[in-house]
Order: C-alpha cells, then sequence, then structure tokens
C-alpha cells in the first residue's frame, strides 16, 4: 500500500507546463526574440512583392504581344490585322489580400503503473490416466493511469487592400521592363518569410487571363462587365501546414511493479502552424472590391474557419 501512495504522488506532481498551456509563440524556440516582427513584417512584403511581380508581368507580356503584333501587321502590310493591348483594364483592378497565421500547440502526459503480486505455478492434471500434467502461472495486476492533455491556439489574421494603379503605371511598367532586360527584375525572396519561395501567383494569372489572348472579345466584356455588374472575381489561396512533435516514454517491467508499457507516449508535445493566404482580384471601386468579389472572400474566410485553418 505504501508503493502505491508514493506513485500517486508522483503522478500529481508531475509538471503541468509545456506544449498548450500558454498561449504559443509564432516564432520557434530557437529563435530570437524579435523574430516574429521581421516575420510578419517580411510575410506581408512577400506576399505584396509576389502580386507586384505577376501583374507586371502580365502587363508586360500583354505589351510585348500587342508590338509583335503591330510589327507583323506591318511587315504583311495588313495594318488592319494589327491588335492593341488586352490587358489594359488590369490597372483598374485591386487584390484584397487576406492572410492567416495559425499556431496550434498540444502536449500530454500519460503514466500507467502495474502492481504484479506472483504466485506458484499452478499444477494440473490434464490427463489422469497417463497422468499428465500442465504447469501455469499465476499472478495477480493491479494497473493504474493517469492522464493530463493540454491544447493552446494561437491564430492571427491580417488583411490589406493592394490597388494595382499604384505599380501599373507606364513608367513603372517601362521601369521593370527594362530592369528584367537586364536581369535585374523584382526579387520577391524575402528572409526568414513564413511563407517562402514562389506562391505561383504568375501561373494562376497566366490560366485566369488566358481567354483575354485567345478572343479579342473577351477582355472588353470582362472590363464591360466589371464596369456595368461589379460582377468580375478572380480568387487564388494557398495554405502550408507544418506539423512538428516529440514524445518520450521511459518503461520498465519488474517483478513486482512495472510501468508504461502500453504504446501510448509517457510524455508528448506537438506543434501545428497554419500559414495561409487568400488573394481575391476585383475591379478597384472606390477602394474597395465589388460586391461578387466580397463575397468570394467571404465564402473562403468561412470555408477555412469550419477546417479550422
Amino acid at each position: 500500500m505504501k508503493a502505491l501512495f508514493v506513485v500517486a504522488a508522483l503522478l500529481l506532481e508531475l509538471p503541468i507546463t509545456g506544449c498548450g498551456t500558454y498561449v504559443p509563440d509564432l516564432k520557434e524556440f530557437y529563435e530570437k526574440d524579435n523574430t516574429t516582427r521581421l516575420k510578419v513584417g517580411n510575410f506581408v512584403s512577400h506576399v505584396q512583392c509576389e502580386i507586384m511581380y505577376a501583374v507586371q508581368s502580365e502587363m508586360i507580356d500583354d505589351i510585348v504581344a500587342a508590338e509583335n503584333s503591330v510589327a507583323k501587321a506591318k511587315e504583311m502590310k495588313l495594318p488592319h490585322l494589327a491588335e492593341g493591348r488586352r490587358l489594359g483594364w488590369l490597372d483598374t483592378y485591386a487584390a484584397q489580400m487576406t492572410m492567416n497565421l495559425t499556431v496550434e500547440e498540444t502536449g500530454g502526459i500519460n503514466a500507467g503503473v502495474s502492481f504484479n503480486r506472483p504466485y506458484s505455478n499452478a499444477i494440473t492434471n490434464v490427463d489422469p490416466v497417463k497422468d499428465t500434467f500442465v504447469s501455469t502461472s499465476q499472478v495477480a495486476n493491479l494497473g493504474l493511469a493517469a492522464a493530463y492533455t493540454t491544447k493552446a491556439t494561437r491564430k492571427e489574421t491580417l488583411s490589406l487592400f493592394i490597388p494595382f494603379k499604384s505599380f501599373t503605371t507606364p513608367e513603372a511598367i517601362a521601369a521593370e521592363r527594362a530592369a528584367r532586360d537586364r536581369k535585374q527584375g523584382l526579387d520577391c525572396n524575402q528572409d526568414g518569410a513564413f511563407i517562402e519561395g514562389d506562391l505561383k501567383l504568375k501561373d494562376w494569372l497566366d490560366g485566369a487571363l488566358l481567354p483575354a489572348y485567345g478572343d479579342s472579345r473577351y477582355a472588353a466584356r470582362l472590363q464591360a462587365m466589371g464596369e456595368i455588374t461589379k460582377k468580375d472575381a478572380i480568387q487564388h489561396e494557398v495554405t502550408f501546414v507544418i506539423t512538428s512533435g516529440a514524445s518520450v516514454t521511459p518503461s520498465w517491467k519488474l517483478v513486482r511493479i512495472s510501468g508504461n508499457q502500453g504504446s501510448t507516449p509517457f510524455l508528448n508535445g506537438q506543434r501545428v502552424r497554419t500559414q495561409g493566404v487568400i488573394i481575391t482580384l476585383g475591379k478597384d471601386t472606390k477602394g474597395e472590391l465589388p460586391a461578387i468579389a466580397q463575397n468570394v472572400l467571404l465564402a473562403a474566410q468561412i470555408r477555412n474557419a469550419m477546417q479550422g485553418f
């Protein structure tokens, strides 16, 4: 009975601090204190830069296509076949950027101990005619278990409205085009950003705007729709989920007592980081997106909230 009280006391004295018992940090444990501020700033700058790069790329490609069309029509002496720009309306658009940073930490303690009382083997005569005896081991067990689980979640949301007119002026496009010709174009790599690398925004716009190159009337219809009905919206969403964790399970098995013999870890902790960005494009209507674009954004936010992002 004394051993029972000792084990119970040890279980009660286990530390209850650790993963899931405090507000999680956005930074990792091995990073410096000012890392969170730098990461959030780099995160915003990185996404802004990729939006600028993708839009300017489409504008430059559109200008080059128009120039090639004019040159080809002139060469063929058929000036009426020359086609002008098809994405000129893009500089009247804007992007609503919504970023979500979520950190979830969980921790748990699962302690188990079993008290064993062995007895002498039982001898059983299973065949009295032939005097066949079987020896069977005997032991009595008393198992005790204790569990403690914690969970803490931190979610940060940033929203930013980005009008394209600030970087789609003829001067800005010409400067970026000249810089790319010199292999010195816009570089969006940010050291220490949460989401790093290419977010594929350029690929996304290539696909979304492709019909404008196949049908010259498509761009006009899209622009007219934006001006008259305010029903145009394009959306791009990227989510990264990074999970890390660790566990430790010391176990022992003696004659009279054994501990942690199950498959559940004795101590465990897990950290899940979710980094997501939703970029919704629509016509800039006096500093905000049209109603349909706002509805598309709201639907994405509700879906992510239901999925725990």
